[in-house]
């Protein structure tokens, strides 16, 4: 006669090590995921860092130049849509970038990918460059406006809310575009080009032509011609938080699939 029980003894046995074996390899996959959300949440605080003030170029120290333009209006196509664009000023703009928006995020629901409006740059010059002014203040993007927050009174003082201001970016060289996509916060920009009024089929958004308004329509449109990057920061601890987001994707669905696979071979 066969030795029934004692298949049946070897048989859970063996169930019993492949468990143990699976749930080690669940922890440490665990204990991985974990460590890059870290790693994520590290790196993107750290890619926030400003340069310290002895870094910043001189020409950031000056405030905007802004002049009467001879440009007649213009259209261009971005994506299938035609754009037309009156020219209102022409502009040029040095400074620091403290917060840029973020057409990606779940919480914008008026940007995408194929918006004309590439990116919104919260920038900063001159006298809120100085003192370490721009380290002491937290400024963030919504979709359309830019705020700051100050860590206390004399702070808030010493910022000038004219050498400060949000920049609606749109463009007709890809070439432009692309320096525009790249920049990120901590960078020390130059662009030129004009402030503009756009329409597209009925929508219109103008722009500011003074740097001493403030709310909303305060932020300046403009029609970059030509942008560069003068000192790029942080792109150490960007590409770390882009990898690590990547590789945390991977070990999440590995995670899911194989605790699926994990109880199914086990319930069998």
């Amino acid at each position: 006669m066969a030795n029934i029980t004692g298949k049946t003894y070897k048989s859970r046995k063996n169930k019993r090590v492949i468990a143990k074996r699976n749930q080690r390899i669940f922890r440490n996959g665990l204990t991985y995921l974990m460590l890059c959300i870290l790693l994520f949440l590290f790196a993107g605080f750290k890619s926030k860092a400003m340069p310290s003030e002895e870094l910043l170029k001189q020409e950031l120290f000056q405030d905007p130049i802004q002049e009467k333009t001879n440009a007649k209006p213009f259209s261009f196509e971005y994506f299938d849509k035609t754009y037309y664009v009156e020219p209102q000023a022409e502009y040029e703009l040095y400074g620091l970038v403290l917060s840029h928006n973020n057409i990606k995020s779940l919480w914008d629901n008026f940007h995408d990918e194929k918006s004309v409006d590439i990116k919104d740059l919260c920038v900063a010059w001159d006298a809120n460059l100085k003192n370490n002014t721009y380290k002491a203040i937290s400024v963030k993007n919504r979709s359309f406006t830019c705020y700051v927050n100050f860590k206390d009174r004399k702070v808030a003082r010493n910022f000038n809310e004219e050498q400060f201001s949000n920049n609606h970016l749109l463009s007709d060289d890809e070439n432009v575009r692309e320096v525009i996509r790249k920049t990120q916060v901590g960078d020390q920009i130059y662009l030129k080009g004009m402030l503009v009024k756009y329409t597209d089929s009925g929508f219109t958004r103008g722009t500011s032509l003074t740097r001493k308004d403030k709310g909303a329509g305060a932020c300046e449109t403009f029609f970059v011609e030509e942008a560069r990057i003068l000192k790029a920061a942080n792109r150490k601890w960007h590409k770390i938080r882009s990898k690590t987001k990547y590789f945390g994707y991977f070990l999440a669905i590995f995670l899911a699939c194989f605790f699926v696979w994990s109880s199914w071979a086990e319930n069998r």
